[in-house]
């Protein structure tokens, strides 16, 4: 149990759930289960590494959109959409390991993560 009276393993998987929001929500509420708030921590900095990218990918393809014809649209749609599923397949495998209870670390991410919630 946690300290909001939830089992560890649902707690961490909510945190995924809306991303940022349910991140946060977690690590403030949060004050007993490191498992949950590593899992809040990483699910925060997964939804700001997506944002980024995005951010990201749209400024790297303005220049493409300029191609007469549309091409440049449809690879900037395309860009976006690998993007996309990416981020869907990480945060759904995060979600999922979260749930089975396993100390599920994506690369950079998830060691931030737990240095965070250590110090």
């Amino acid at each position: 149990m946690t300290s909001l009276g939830i089992d560890e393993n649902v707690e961490a998987a909510l945190a995924y759930l809306l991303g940022i929001i349910s991140g946060v929500a977690i690590l403030i509420f949060e004050k007993e289960s490191r498992f949950a708030r590593f899992h809040a921590t990483q699910s925060i900095l997964l939804s700001l590494v997506f944002i980024i990218a995005r951010v990201l990918v749209a400024i790297l393809v303005m220049p493409f959109l300029l191609i007469p014809g549309g091409a440049g649209i449809g690879l900037a749609v395309a860009i976006n959409e690998v993007v996309l599923v990416i981020f869907v397949i990480a945060w759904m495998a995060c979600m999922i390991k979260a749930l089975m209870g396993e100390w599920f670390k994506l690369p950079v991410i998830g060691d931030f993560a737990e240095r965070t919630i250590n110090s």
